[in-house]
């Protein structure tokens, strides 16, 4: 077996040898042939175009295992009939020529049974994902400023990820918003039934802890500006993306349920708000977001240990006093500050406070100095952030966007990551 020493100079022999052999990947003109029946969308929605599972003719890439030399390496090329195009050391990964009349499925098949071979597979066509088409998203300078466009790349979300606002209600019928609402299954709509039997009647996308009814929408009157604030919530977690309307979220997928706690005045109960946990955990949500806040309590610790213990995971805002968290519990906060009672070992709240559009800390919000906990685990932007609006002009609501500030809109941005 080769020691490390030896590995990594294998690798570098393999790669050294890739200079004998002209690059076949260069250029245009690509043979290419289709790898599986499979057809995949490619672009945006009113743009895409449905286009074979294509890869490039003749090729093959390799990974192999550690232990593999290069005159290992060698010998099995020379015995499958193939040359190095390509070479990634750092990567134990190396593109390899076919034999004439050999199809990659093939070549894929005989290289993944070669000994030493960890991996094989076609080199496949890739796609740019272009940036979402939402009008406004230009206007959002949070979502290239945390990366989020090389993460969509990869990941966007998925329907069956459940986030729970607990907040001041959603607007239920918003242009960017209502295709996002949860839905309750075990719930028949309207028929006066509590068909899942857990103990709330027709709450068939939350539910109002304030009302005790099951129309968790806000119901502002004119100049209530507070009312708008788990709409924008709602909007920096998952509003519709992608979809030619609006504003970006940052899951494009997961489904928003609607749990009212806060009033129009943004005021709520720990009754209220407790109500709302635990109704979240009940109906399966995995992340709950928390943009609110309050004198210390105990009481949610309890609630905080549940969430992760059901492997839900709460995020909450730092809060906007520009004050500085200690190992003092009298400068604490609830339920950022609720992260457990042992310290330097629980961490069951992930803590958010806001940054400006240049990555500072945005003036208003609450920081961490504590020694033995992390109230504060990230910042995210929360200075002038776009996000949905309340739309009702017969109230005064005119517009359907626009900006907040607050590591309430911080915490948002973090909880839809977490999605």
């Amino acid at each position: 077996m080769a020691t490390n020493g030896h590995r990594l100079l294998a690798l570098v022999v393999i790669a050294v040898l890739v200079t004998l052999f002209p690059c076949l990947v260069q250029g245009q003109g690509l043979r290419t042939e289709v790898y599986s029946p499979r057809l995949i969308r490619v672009g945006p929605p009113g743009a895409s175009q449905v286009v074979a599972d294509l890869c490039v003719s003749g090729q093959c890439l390799v990974t192999l295992d550690p232990v593999v030399t290069a005159a290992q390496f060698q010998e099995a090329l020379a015995r499958r009939g193939g040359r190095i195009l390509a070479a990634f050391p750092r990567l134990r990964t190396f593109l390899v020529s076919l034999p004439e009349g050999t199809s990659v499925r093939q070549g894929v098949a005989q290289w993944s049974a070669e000994p030493g071979v960890a991996a094989a597979g076609p080199n496949s066509f890739r796609y740019r994902a272009a940036p979402p088409n939402d009008p406004l998203y230009g206007q959002q300078y949070q979502w290239p400023r945390i990366a989020a466009p090389d993460a969509w790349d990869i990941q966007r979300g998925s329907p069956q990820t459940v986030v729970a606002i607990i907040d001041s209600g959603i607007q239920l019928n918003h242009e960017d918003l209502q295709a996002k609402i949860w839905r309750n299954a075990g719930e028949v709509a309207g028929n006066g039934v509590d068909d899942d039997r857990n103990g709330f009647i027709d709450d068939t996308v939350g539910w109002d802890f304030l009302d005790n009814d099951n129309d968790p929408a806000p119901h502002p009157t004119s100049g209530q500006v507070e009312a708008t604030h788990g709409t924008h919530v709602a909007g920096l977690v998952g509003a519709a993306t992608n979809n030619g309307v609006g504003v970006a979220g940052h899951d494009w997928a997961c489904r928003l349920m609607v749990i009212r706690s806060l009033s129009e005045a943004g005021v709520g109960t720990d009754v209220a708000i407790l109500g709302g946990i635990d109704y979240a955990l009940a109906m399966g949500a995995q992340v709950i977001n928390l943009s609110l806040g309050g004198p210390y309590s105990s009481v949610y610790d309890v609630p905080m240990q549940n969430a992760r213990s059901r492997g839900c995971v709460v995020v909450a805002a730092a809060g906007n006093e520009n004050s500085m968290f200690t190992d003092d519990p009298s400068s604490w906060v609830t339920p950022v500050c609720n992260d457990g009672p042992n310290p330097t070992v629980d961490n069951l709240v992930l803590g958010v406070a806001a940054t400006d559009a240049n990555d500072r800390k945005a003036w208003f919000s609450n920081y961490d100095g504590s020694s033995t906990k992390t109230f504060v685990d990230v910042s995210a932007p929360g200075d002038q952030v776009l996000s949905c609006l309340i739309f009702d002009p017969a109230n005064g609501f005119n517009t359907a966007y626009g900006e907040m500030s607050g590591t309430s809109m911080a915490c948002p941005i973090v909880a839809g990551l977490c999605a």
